[in-house]
């Protein structure tokens, strides 16, 4: 009879190659922005910044935070944190984690639950190489950690800091900030509409609509439901809707801004009210 045992990846090599497999700056930021939507958040709060020598990205939302064996998890590759299939953003289990690894060499969470302890988490790349196994640190937040929660989030949510950032898609920090911020208004554009509050470096972010529905010109064409068969859904009844509009003749500035062209006409996918393609 087969005996199995224990069989670890080389922790060195494996982050490695996470590192190496062309996660997106912007997409990892936005990963970690879909959790705090997950967490309920109303405020959700982007900061870019140099610290001494080091770029900093802090993602800070006022949502439910996360209790000690929640964060616990939360720091795993391929976590076992609840999640809702058909309802929540992050769907695979690896978000955090592999977001943080593909830009940051140091991830850090301080996090609270409503009327709850505030914890804090962190992972060094530095040290999971030295090491060469999967190392964090984990236990409460001292009086310091806890008051950069008060202060970004309030009295509950959560906090992620990516520091010793490497891999930064764009090395213009300027404009890696302002595409981040044009990036969230379109991809949370159902969000902001339903009154969650999205900041970039303490600027609001506006609501950005491809399909420019509140102009009274835009033309919608149609406007419809498809079911989708249950046979690859696993039984399971489900309906996509497409929306097909016609954009209104604006001027050339606006069209430089909206990159309206013929390269760029096309279609957006939306999950959950997420745009993901």
């Amino acid at each position: 009879m087969d005996q199995y045992r224990s069989n670890q990846p080389n922790a060195a090599k494996l982050i490695s190659s996470l590192r190496n497999t062309g996660y997106d700056s912007y997409a990892a930021v936005e990963d970690i922005v879909d959790n705090s939507i997950d967490a309920q958040a109303r405020s959700i709060k982007v900061v870019v910044e140099h610290e001494k020598k080091d770029l900093r990205i802090t993602i800070a939302d006022n949502g439910i935070g996360m209790s000690e064996a929640v964060l616990d998890e939360a720091l795993k590759l391929g976590s076992l944190t609840d999640k809702i299939e058909v309802s929540d953003l992050g769907k695979f289990g690896m978000g955090l984690c592999t977001a943080s690894i593909s830009l940051a060499r140091k991830l850090e969470v301080i996090t609270q639950e409503k009327g709850g302890d505030c914890f804090y988490s962190s992972q060094d790349l530095d040290e999971v190489a030295k090491r060469n196994e999967f190392v964090k640190v984990l236990r409460r937040a001292t009086k310091a950690e806890t008051d950069v929660l008060s202060d970004t989030a309030g009295k509950h949510g959560t906090v992620i800091i990516l520091s010793n950032i490497d891999r930064l898609s764009d090395t213009n920090t300027a404009q890696f900030t302002n595409k981040l911020s044009r990036d969230i208004g379109r991809i949370y554009r159902k969000f902001i509409e339903s009154d969650i509050e999205f900041h970039v470096n303490q600027k609001k972010v506006e609501l950005n609509d491809p399909l420019m529905l509140a102009n009274p010109e835009t033309k919608v064409y149609s406007d419809e439901e498809y079911d989708l068969p249950p046979a690859s859904l696993g039984g399971r009844k489900e309906k996509i809707r497409v929306k097909i509009v016609m954009l209104p003749e604006v001027n050339k500035e606006l069209e430089k801004e909206m990159k309206m062209n013929m390269k760029s006409q096309g279609f957006y996918i939306m999950r959950n009210n997420r745009e993901v393609a």
